[in-house]
């Protein structure tokens, strides 16, 4: 998972990775900054473990 990723939550809602976040109370566990497209948070960022993120792939006129 990079910046730049489209991804989903367990709820279906899609967001862009805008960043990654290690927390380091949980030695370095390692977690996306996450801008929501769609969902309950709509136009907010979030901090999501990704553990709790699917990737999802963009189809382009190329993979059509």
């Amino acid at each position: 998972m990079k910046i730049g990723d489209l991804v989903k939550d367990y709820k279906q809602a899609l967001g862009i990775v805008t960043g990654v976040f290690l927390h380091e109370d949980f030695d370095g566990e390692k977690h996306m900054k996450v801008k929501w497209l769609t969902g309950r948070y709509v136009g907010e960022i979030d901090i999501v473990s990704v553990d709790y993120l699917e990737t999802k792939e963009i189809q382009t006129v190329e993979t059509l």
